[in-house]
């Protein structure tokens, strides 16, 4: 990791959380494509990190936008991660948060890599709201 971030001329750490949000929405798109997801939207920072990389702040948090009831959006995404993804496995940790004004749930996700913790990241589980979404290729260099 630390190589890659040298040779891009990146953080590591920010690299590092690119990685982690990259392997949580490979093991979303696993879900949609197994049914146990409809759908996912990547809100806020990371959206933006994602569409214009450095150019964006940097953001330690995810948000996700699905389509259901707060308990069901929250079991499917239970079920999501439990899948895994390559060689990532996802953990949640403590209790999640209501965030009932937003109708969202704040979950501290653990992530591994092969055996080792990789790193934990907020995730903020919202609806998927109402409008257009953008579908893009991540500008991201080294990934």
């Amino acid at each position: 990791m630390s190589r890659v971030a040298k040779e891009q001329g990146l953080a590591q750490e920010r690299l590092r959380r690119w990685v982690s949000f990259l392997a949580l929405c490979g093991v979303l798109e696993q879900a949609v494509n197994e049914g146990i997801l409809d759908n996912y939207n990547l809100k806020g920072g990371v959206a933006l990190e994602l569409r214009f990389a450095e150019g964006a702040r940097a953001t330690k948090d995810i948000d996700i936008g699905v389509s259901a009831e707060r308990e069901k959006r929250l079991r499917a995404f239970q079920d999501a991660v439990a899948l895994g993804f390559d060689e990532f496995s996802f953990h949640l940790k403590g209790k999640p948060l209501n965030m009932d004004k937003v109708d969202a749930v704040r979950l501290e996700l653990a992530i591994r890599y092969r055996t080792r913790a990789w790193q934990t990241i907020d995730v903020d589980l919202g609806s998927s709201g109402t409008g257009a979404v953008d579908r893009i290729v991540p500008p991201i260099r080294g990934l």
